[in-house]
């Protein structure tokens, strides 16, 4: 294990342990039930790790910014209010095609396809968008990943130093 590694194991598992989540007993169980050999459990409970931390920091995002995410999304992107059938339609859309990327690998971003779906539902029901809101979900897209890199890395960086 490379140094830090175990810094960065502990920082996991303070956030699991807040949960009441038993990372590596909860790694083995789903390794289990995919049927995995038993040798592979600590690479099974890694990625369990991984995926809950995942999950954590998502939902500690999400409980943050949520009002910000539903204004921009219901309000803000569309010239009018969408309907319950523009959200179911925009809704199915983004089911499709996260579920699509689950099974083929892909990395996606669920905001970015919802938003993508409310819009096309506007343009689709005449209501038409608001391209300045558009412009801005668009510069947000685009400037998350180097930015997203350049956290990511500071961070690793700065819990990987010994």
């Amino acid at each position: 294990m490379r140094q830090g590694g175990g810094k960065l194991r502990a920082a996991v598992e303070r956030v699991a342990a807040v949960a009441g989540l038993d990372l590596d007993e909860l790694g083995q169980r789903l390794h289990a039930l995919g049927g995995g050999e038993a040798g592979d459990g600590h690479r099974a409970a890694l990625r369990c790790r991984a995926r809950v931390l995942s999950v954590l920091c998502l939902g500690v995002g999400t409980m943050v910014g949520y009002k910000r995410i539903v204004t921009t999304i219901g309000e803000r992107i569309g010239n009018r209010h969408f309907t319950p059938a523009q959200g179911a339609s925009a809704e199915l859309v983004a089911a499709g095609l996260i579920g699509t990327a689950g099974f083929s690998g892909l990395p996606v971003s669920t905001t970015h396809i919802l938003s993508s779906g409310v819009a096309g539902t506007m343009i689709g029901s005449g209501a038409g968008v608001q391209w300045g809101t558009v412009r801005s979900v668009v510069a947000a897209w685009v400037l998350t990943l180097p930015a997203a890199i350049l956290l990511s890395g500071g961070l690793f960086w700065l819990l990987s130093r010994g």
